[in-house]
C-alpha cells in the first residue's frame, strides 16, 4: 500500500490534502465506517454522491481504491476500508511533511 500512496501523491500532489479531507468527512463524526467510499448505484443513493459530498476530491477517492485493490490481492478480506483510509491519510500527511502518530 505504501507504493500506492507514494506514487499517487507523486502524481497528483493534491492527494494528501483530498484523502485528509475525505477521512475528516468520514471519521470525524461518529467514527470511521468508510461510508463516505460507498458509491450509489441503481437501487441506492450512496453517502459519496450526496449533494454535500460532490465537491470531494476524486484523486483521494482513487487513491483508496488503488490501495484496496492491492491490500486485497496480498490478503482478501482481512483489511477494512476504514482502516486503508486512515492508514492511508497518516502516511499522506507524514509524506508531506506532517506529524507521523499511531493509528490503533
Amino acid at each position: 500500500m505504501e507504493k500506492v500512496v507514494f506514487d499517487k501523491q507523486m502524481s497528483a500532489p493534491t492527494t494528501a490534502a483530498g484523502t485528509l479531507c475525505i477521512f475528516f468527512h468520514d471519521c470525524m463524526v461518529g467514527g470511521c465506517d468508510a461510508s463516505i467510499l460507498i458509491a450509489s448505484n441503481a437501487f441506492n443513493k450512496g453517502e459519496r454522491d450526496a449533494d454535500i459530498n460532490l465537491s470531494l476530491p476524486g484523486d483521494a477517492f482513487d487513491l483508496i481504491t488503488r490501495a484496496e485493490t492491492a491490500i486485497e490481492l496480498e490478503c482478501p478480506g482481512i483489511v477494512s476500508c476504514s482502516d486503508i483510509l486512515a492508514v492511508a491519510t497518516r502516511n499522506l500527511i507524514t509524506m508531506v511533511g506532517g506529524p507521523r502518530y499511531d493509528i490503533r
